[in-house]
């Protein structure tokens, strides 16, 4: 292959240093101009071609968009834009040798537009442009979004399948915990008449082992109660624009008794407008149980003092509940949001089963927030929640 160009047809300068293709025809579909890019990427020197009708050079555009083209410049003066999606065949162009040798053309856009020839005759301009890199990124392109929506599919699948077990799970805790109620309330039911029939009559050894199989039962049973209410955590829940300053007095009235009970000081600071995004009956059940827990695991060398406050931060709303009372370790921080992870020891002075902060981070992480503890053992807890909040303005 030669890339030169006799002295006969050598093409402008300007013509051999653009970074296109460049031929120019006469009225009769004659080679005129042939650049040096032609030359490099078609195997033909100008020398080879000028003076040849364009379509001796590549047959295969016969009748195909290219060759009509062509013709309704030069014969109509019409100018047209020819993509490589249009072409069924390509001019025989090549990035390199090794794509010539194995017969791979490069992917060309060509401009067609009509301009008079030298002998004042109607001709045309072609601009070829390569366009093969683009080609094959629009190939890929399709490609993964073809894998894209697959994989889509997929999960989409997944979740739909996802979506029928979860109702089955909670369908199936249901009615397991109602089952198993049934015949645990009979035996609650039946060790109450024991006791009222031979009560008085019991040894001290025969008492206490009657008052652990009844505080079985009971625990038994609470430990279901818990289970069906961590389950129904999973229902569908709203999200819509809730005011943040009434569920916290909504909360605070339904433990109105119980603060009173611990003598216990709760401040409570934050924006009355604030408002977040979820379900007002989930939120009020969150702030109840963490305020519930603070008053439970007071300590009892002090008078309880808890605050609750929140504040608007770029990411949220942030809502905390601070207490003085028994604290929580470093180490058992993560643990204290896990089902039936009770951290205080059995017959201390809160009862519980540690069901209700498992809840709680269930409910909060399903509202598109998050829940952790800063604590340390002896110095009280402080419970961070973060919740989405309505878009400013």
């Amino acid at each position: 292959m030669s890339g030169d160009t006799t002295p006969s047809g050598s093409p402008p300068p300007l013509a051999d240093q653009i970074d296109i293709g460049l031929v120019q025809l006469d009225s009769q579909g004659r080679v005129t101009l042939w650049n040096r890019w032609m030359a490099v990427h078609s195997g033909f020197a100008a020398a080879d071609v000028l003076g040849r009708s364009f379509k001796d050079i590549y047959p295969a555009i016969a009748g195909q968009r290219l060759g009509i083209a062509i013709e309704s410049a030069i014969c109509h003066r019409l100018s047209s834009v020819v993509s490589s999606a249009l072409n069924t065949v390509n001019l025989a162009l090549y990035e390199t040798p090794t794509n010539r040798f194995e017969n791979r053309p490069m992917q060309v856009n060509v401009m067609v537009s009509a301009r008079r020839d030298e002998a004042g005759g109607h001709g045309c301009l072609l601009q070829v442009f390569d366009v093969t890199a683009s080609v094959r990124r629009e190939a890929l392109l399709r490609e993964r979004l073809s894998d894209l929506r697959q994989a889509r599919a997929a999960l989409d699948h997944q979740a739909r399948e996802l979506e029928v077990v979860n109702q089955e799970l909670a369908q199936f805790a249901y009615i397991a915990s109602h089952d198993m109620r049934q015949p645990l309330r009979t035996i609650i039911g039946l060790l109450r008449l024991i006791e009222k029939e031979i009560g008085t009559t019991l040894t001290p050894d025969a008492r206490e082992m009657f008052d652990l199989v009844t505080g079985g039962a009971k625990r038994m049973d609470a430990m279901i109660v818990g289970l069906l209410e961590y389950s129904r955590a999973d229902s569908r829940l709203e999200g819509g624009r809730v005011a943040l300053a009434p569920l916290v007095k909504d909360a605070l009235l339904n433990l109105d008794h119980a603060i009173a009970q611990a003598d216990a000081r709760v401040a409570v600071s934050g924006d009355e407008g604030q408002e977040v995004l979820g379900d007002p009956h989930a939120l009020g059940r969150v702030l109840l149980n963490l305020l519930d827990n603070a008053i439970k695991y007071r300590s009892l060398d002090r008078v309880p003092e808890i605050e609750i406050g929140w504040r608007s931060e770029a990411d949220g709303c942030l809502v905390w509940i601070k207490d003085n009372g028994r604290g929580i370790d470093a180490a058992d921080h993560d643990r204290a949001f896990l089902i039936f992870q009770r951290l205080s020891p059995q017959g201390e002075m809160a009862e519980g089963f540690g069901i209700g902060l498992s809840v709680v981070k269930k409910i909060v992480e399903r509202l598109g927030g998050r829940i952790w503890v800063v604590s340390a053992s002896g110095q009280g807890c402080t419970f961070f929640v973060t919740l989405p909040q309505p878009a400013a303005g």
